[in-house]
């Protein structure tokens, strides 16, 4: 897939602003476009046959469980319509950079790289529990699959 301008843009002044600075705060990364982090798929995806049921999910400890066992013990979750997200954002004025898998979405920002760099100078203990902790953040058939909407001010 090729590169929008508009990504390229944002993913220059967000590594420009991490090379700088270091790692941006929750504030800093919202001035610069908004993100949307989720499972779900674009509508096509998302209404098929396979789902005519919904996307509610439940789990208890990352185990899959029924919606009514373990009551306010259990995680609750629904897949996002992503297409819908899309259209509304653009209706108010945001312009749609990119939907991507959340793999592709760290990995373009130099995220490792800048993980490599940062983790350094930690004790060899919190070294491994960073890689591990950004191996998750990334990896396929897990965090790596969730999907990355970013949308930005025109």
């Amino acid at each position: 897939m090729a590169e929008s301008p508009g990504r390229l843009e944002l993913v220059a002044e967000i590594r420009a602003r991490i090379e700088c600075s270091g790692p941006l705060t929750f504030a800093e990364s919202m001035e610069l476009a908004l993100y949307h982090s989720s499972c779900g798929w674009e509508a096509a995806e998302y209404y098929a046959p396979e789902r005519r049921y919904g996307t509610l999910l439940c789990y208890y400890r990352h185990v899959d469980e029924e919606p009514l066992v373990r009551v306010g013990l259990q995680d609750v979750t629904a897949h996002v319509e992503f297409t819908s997200l899309m259209r509304h954002g653009e209706d108010v004025g945001l312009e749609t950079i990119e939907l991507t898998a959340q793999r592709a979405f760290l990995v373009g920002l130099g995220i490792p790289d800048v993980a490599a760099r940062l983790g350094s100078g930690l004790c060899p203990a919190r070294r491994l529990e960073a890689d591990l902790a950004l191996a998750e953040l990334i990896r396929t058939g897990g965090l790596g699959d969730f999907r990355v909407l970013v949308q930005r001010k025109r």
